[in-house]
Parts: structure tokens; C-alpha cells; sequence
């Protein structure tokens, strides 16, 4: 962009050394004795912004005073540590505004006059409004605030520090808008941020979803005098103009505790950030939630529940430091966005497993992962101090798709796991990955029973309906994905030879801890599901090479299960495939003949399904196959007494 005429750019570093306040405007809380402060992410908020362009544009517009700006728009995010050198771009936008730059951070023009215009009785905001008995503004069907000022910082509704917290009292509430008392605290632009908190209150009282805001634009602010001092209580009432599917736009006045109008403020615009319950449990206390939901047969899956990009950022730093951040900043989108499930679930994971022995509060991004010589995740050293029990981290398993991740960890053995979209394969894709034994199986398996079923009495369409396509796709999908969960529990891979691991017949009989028809553990899938029987068991033979030829050299048990888009897992017999297009020939071949690494192992899978489309995600099926030592306890009984 071409400089204007008299346009002039000032170079400013900003750190927490030049501006340590904002040590209290920082987004996440870490573990104790945390260094790192990048990873509590300091953000500069927007309303100290304004105040950084109001100083730059009085230095060229002496004896006059700032009366407001307009036009205000946040680009991204202010962060301060490490330190960042910011490009500040002045130039005349008339007699009396200067318009000003901060290059790829903001941008707005600050308006000037030669003294405060008069604060006028009443404001376009509350002007419309009755008279309540307290001698200000009633808003149409307010009532009464569940918490209090002081409780919001308390209970973590909100981040910030003693610094920047100035929500005094809230007055009311209602569909159209909040009011409230602040009282100005330390910070510089606090008093602005405390109006902007209180507007985002309202959102976490009235969105049913994506309720997390964050200011992005601000059309017109007018002062009538010079700002409040620390101390001072200034009443502000909200009222909301919009409510879009991506923003929420408010208008706001902001009077002295005498009455007189100090400022208003025309479109107001924040940013809507996803946001449900598991996430905004997880954004309140870190340490004591997790994203990744318990299966309750010992795994955990993560779902990507964030729309778009700007929203999944929210939640990196609650598992990734900062050399973390710059592996998955160098991954292509797509890519990034699995491997981040695919860390969220096995974070979790192991801190389940630590919260189960006895554990206190543990962070994600405390729970450090690497990879062994061959790829395979491994746990770091776990965390040494109070309230963490002194043990060696468990073994560990995880599987990501762009959109699903699951997670497995035990002490006790090997693990294993795996997670694959149900899809119709290309013609080939069966011969490179099954063993002829194999095929046969899954022929017998995708045969109709006479019922609507298949022959094996697991996974058949409870419609009735007879698609042999789809069958065929589920049970595919079932024999690989059991063959990934074991490949990795060997600690081996596919290593480009998939029918060294042979799936035997699906046992029917009840596994002597449970039995088809018996309910699964409260909790399964996340999110619960009617499921109602016991996980199907596969066996999977491991072929060595003998001087014969392949020779079986050990086994192990597999159990699995069917989820959907949603990691909701889902009964068997009900609609369990969707079966999608077929791929294009000889790109699945190509996969499964070649062993591609698995999903925890080189972070792509090995014979891959197309991902599903945003709105087609909840329809979008998975088959999630796991082995660990206590799936290995529960083997069918008659296996175990034939051993």
C-alpha cells in the first residue's frame, strides 16, 4: 500500500519487559513454576491497542485532544513474548484525524478537537430506555445476575488478572443487553476491556454455542472528557444490535458514578470462537478437564470441535509449547490439524490414566510425547512434583484422521490402536492387504444371513436392507484396522507387509467379562450412545518367515468398535457403514501394498479413506480397533482354556 503525504512510521518493540501489565492479560494459565511465557500467551487486548494509536497520532497533532477513533479493525493477535518489533504508520486523514497503521496487527483513525465536547444528557444507546428506580436505564426483560462482579475471575469465567479486573457489579441482564458497574483498575485501556468483559458475559449467559468472544472492530467511540481514574466507578450498559452466526455487534455507553456520559461506543464487534461444554470446561480449568472423552473401555477419542482455524488456535497452547507450536507450523493444514487431535488425544490420555492412580491437577501441555527409533509415540518422563504420583509413564498408542483421534495407554503391556473411515475401497485394495485366507473370510462375512444381516451376525444393516457394498466396506475396514492396532502393539508397523497379520474368524461368543447384550460402561464414546453390546473381538495371528514359508508365530485379541462423525460410538447392527466414493484405482493399492506407517507412527494411515466434508461429518462412520493387555484378559473364555 502506498504511503500517504505526510504519512511517517515509527518502529516500537514491545515485550513484557516494556509493558509488564500484561502479564495479567495473558490467555492460558500453566503448571506451576511454568518459564516459558510464551506459552501463557500475553496478548496486548484490543483496547490497549487504541491506546498505543491514540499515542502515536497525538504526536502529530500537538495541544489538541483525542475525542475518539473510528473505524477500528483487530487483524490478529498482539502477543508480546517474545518480544515483537511492530510497524506503526502514521498519516493525515483531514484536519482533525489521523489515520494509523500497526502493520498486520490493526488499524483505525483517531479523531482530535481542540477541547472534550459536552457530554450530552442522553446517549443513542440508552435514550429509548426507561428509568428504572435507581435513576438509570431499565433494559426490556432484564432480571437479575446469577454471579456477581468479583465471582467471573473467581470461577475462571474470565482470564484476567488482578490488572484488568474491574467487573464491579452486575446490574442486570437480558435478552437485549447487560448493565453494570465498573471500577477502574491498574492496567492501561483496562476500563475499555472491562465493558468489553462484561458484553462478553452476556454472550456466556445467551449463545447456546460458540460463546467465547473475543473484540474485533469498533465503528465509532466518542470520549466527553478525559478517561476515569483508577478507582473511579463508571456505570455501562450494553445493548446487543446483531447476532450473526460468526459475530455479535453491541452498542455501549459508559457513564461516571455522577451520571455524566464519558464515552460511547457504535459497533461494537466481537469475534465468535467455538465453544460448547467440553470446551469451555477445558478453557476454565485446563488442569482438571480434558477435550479427548473417555470411551469407558480404556481409550479416549478427540473430535475436532473447532470450525475454523482462528478458533482451534484457542487451544494449542493447552498441549503444545512452543517447539511443539513450530513442528506443527510447518505441517501443511490438513496435516496439522490430525497430528494436534492426535496429541490432544494422547495427552489426555495419559493424564486419565495418571487422574486414576490418584493424581491432582495436571496440564496438557505438561504431558511431554517423542517417537522411539521406528516412529512410535513414546511418553516422556512424567511430571516431578507435588501431587503427582512417582511412577514411569505408560506405554502408548494413538490413530488420527483430520477429524477424529483416539488414544490408548496401559502399563501393563503393549497397546495398540487404530481408527479408520468406513469406505468402499477401489478394486485391488483388498488383494494388496488381505491374505488369501483372509478374503475368504471377508466373502463369508459380507454374505447374506437371510435376516438383513451378514453372516456373522455383527454389523449387518438394521434396516434390512442388503448392500452388499456397504457390508463389504465395514468389514474391510474392520480386518485393517484390527491389523494397524496390532502391527503397533508389536512395535513393528505394517513395515509394507499388512498379510503378515492375519484376522481370524470374529468370535460370537460372550467375552468372559461381558457378552453381546450386556450395557458398556457409563460413558462410551464420549458422549454415551445406545450401545448395548459388548465390543466385537477379533484375533490376529502374527505370520513369521519359516523356511516353508510364513509360519504363525503368535496372536492377539482386538477389540472394536463402531463410532460416528461425532466419536458417539454406535450399536453394531445400526447403520454402521457409510461407504462413500470409491477411490480413485491403484492410489489404495499403492497404500496398503506399501505398508504406509500408521496414523501414531509417521502421521498419515495406511490405507485411507476420503475425509468427510464439514457437513457431512456427523454422517461420516469409523471403525476404532484397539489391544492392550486388559482387551487380551477379557479374550473369549474358550481361548483361554485351550491355552
Amino acid at each position: 500500500m502506498p504511503r500517504q503525504a505526510g504519512a511517517r512510521t515509527v518502529r516500537r518493540r514491545l515485550s513484557l519487559a516494556s509493558m509488564p501489565h500484561i502479564v495479567d492479560h495473558c490467555f492460558y494459565r500453566q503448571p506451576p513454576g511454568w518459564t516459558d511465557m510464551s506459552d501463557l500467551f500475553p496478548v496486548v487486548p484490543m483496547t490497549e491497542v487504541l491506546e498505543l494509536m491514540i499515542a502515536e497520532a497525538a504526536a502529530t497533532m500537538p495541544g489538541r485532544v483525542q475525542i475518539g477513533l473510528r473505524d477500528v479493525r483487530a487483524l490478529r493477535w498482539l502477543a508480546i513474548e517474545p518480544a515483537v518489533e511492530v510497524a506503526i504508520t502514521v498519516s493525515p486523514a483531514g484536519p482533525d484525524a489521523v489515520r494509523v497503521v500497526m502493520e498486520g496487527y490493526a488499524r483505525g483513525t483517531v479523531l482530535f478537537a481542540d477541547a472534550y465536547p459536552e457530554p450530552p444528557r442522553a446517549s443513542a444507546v440508552t435514550a429509548d430506555l426507561p428509568t428504572g428506580p435507581t435513576g438509570g436505564p431499565t433494559l426490556p426483560g432484564e432480571g437479575p445476575s446469577r454471579h456477581e462482579g468479583a465471582d467471573l475471575y473467581a470461577a475462571r469465567y474470565l482470564f484476567h488478572g488482578p490488572g484488568y479486573q474491574g467487573l464491579h457489579r452486575i446490574e442486570a441482564l437480558g435478552a437485549a443487553g447487560i448493565r453494570g458497574r465498573l471500577r477502574v483498575p491498574s492496567a492501561s485501556g483496562a476500563l475499555l476491556d472491562n465493558a468489553g468483559q462484561l458484553f462478553g458475559y452476556w454472550a456466556m449467559t445467551h449463545l447456546a454455542h460458540d460463546s467465547l468472544l473475543l473484540p474485533q472492530a469498533i465503528a465509532d467511540l466518542r470520549f466527553h472528557g478525559p478517561a476515569p481514574a483508577r478507582g473511579d466507578l463508571v456505570d455501562c450498559v450494553v445493548r446487543i444490535r446483531e447476532v450473526t452466526e460468526r459475530t455479535v455487534t453491541a452498542d455501549l455507553e459508559l457513564r461516571r458514578a455522577d451520571g455524566r456520559l464519558w464515552a460511547v461506543v457504535s459497533a461494537w464487534t466481537d469475534r465468535r470462537f467455538a465453544n460448547d461444554d467440553v470446551l469451555w470446561a477445558m478453557v476454565r480449568s485446563p488442569e482438571l478437564h480434558t477435550v479427548a472423552q473417555p470411551s469407558g473401555e480404556g481409550w479416549l477419542i478427540a473430535r475436532d470441535r473447532w470450525r475454523d482455524s482462528a478458533s482451534r488456535e484457542l487451544i494449542v497452547r493447552h498441549y503444545a509449547d512452543a517447539a511443539d507450536r513450530a513442528r506443527l507450523a510447518a505441517l501443511n493444514p490438513r496435516a496439522a490439524r490430525g497430528r494436534l487431535l492426535g496429541r490432544i488425544a494422547a495427552q489426555d490420555a495419559v493424564r486419565q490414566w495418571l487422574w486414576n492412580r490418584g493424581a491432582g491437577p495436571v496440564w496438557g501441555i505438561e504431558v511431554g510425547l517423542d517417537h522411539d527409533e521406528l516412529g512410535a509415540p513414546r511418553v516422556r518422563p512424567l511430571p516431578t512434583r507435588p501431587g503427582i504420583p512417582a511412577t514411569d509413564p505408560p506405554r502408548i498408542s494413538l490413530a488420527h484422521k483430520p477429524e477424529l483421534a483416539v488414544a490408548l495407554v496401559s502399563a501393563d503391556g503393549p497397546v495398540g490402536i487404530d481408527i479408520e473411515q468406513i469406505v468402499s475401497r477401489a478394486p485391488g485394495v483388498e488383494k494388496a492387504a488381505l491374505a488369501p485366507s483372509e478374503l475368504r473370510l471377508l466373502d463369508q462375512l459380507t454374505a447374506v444371513d437371510g435376516h438383513g444381516g451378514d453372516a456373522s451376525g455383527h454389523g449387518g444393516d438394521a434396516s434390512g436392507g442388503d448392500d452388499a457394498q456397504e457390508r463389504r466396506a465395514l468389514w474391510f475396514t474392520r480386518l485393517w484396522a484390527a491389523k494397524e492396532a496390532v502391527a503397533k502393539a508389536e512395535g513393528t508397523g505394517l513395515a509394507g507387509r499388512p498379510r503378515r497379520f492375519v484376522v481370524d474368524l470374529p468370535h460370537l461368543e460372550a467375552p468372559r467379562h461381558g457378552r453381546p447384550g450386556s450395557p458398556v460402561s457409563p460413558g462410551a464414546g464420549g458422549g454415551g450412545g445406545d450401545v448395548a453390546e459388548a465390543p466385537l473381538m477379533l484375533r490376529v495371528t502374527i505370520h513369521a518367515d519359516g523356511p516353508d514359508g510364513p509360519c504363525p508365530r503368535r496372536s492377539r485379541w482386538v477389540a472394536l468398535r463402531t463410532v460416528d462423525g461425532t466419536g458417539r460410538v454406535r450399536p453394531d447392527g445400526a447403520g454402521a457403514t457409510s461407504p462413500g466414493r470409491p477411490r480413485p484405482r491403484g492410489a489404495d493399492e499403492k497404500n496398503a501394498a506399501s505398508g504406509a506407517h500408521s496414523a501414531d507412527r509417521a502421521g498419515h494411515d495406511a490405507v485411507r479413506g476420503p475425509a468427510p466434508a464439514g457437513g457431512d461429518r456427523a454422517a461420516a462412520t469409523y471403525v476404532v480397533a484397539w489391544t492392550s493387555p486388559e482387551v487380551e484378559a477379557k479374550r473369549p473364555s474358550s481361548e483361554s482354556e485351550r491355552e
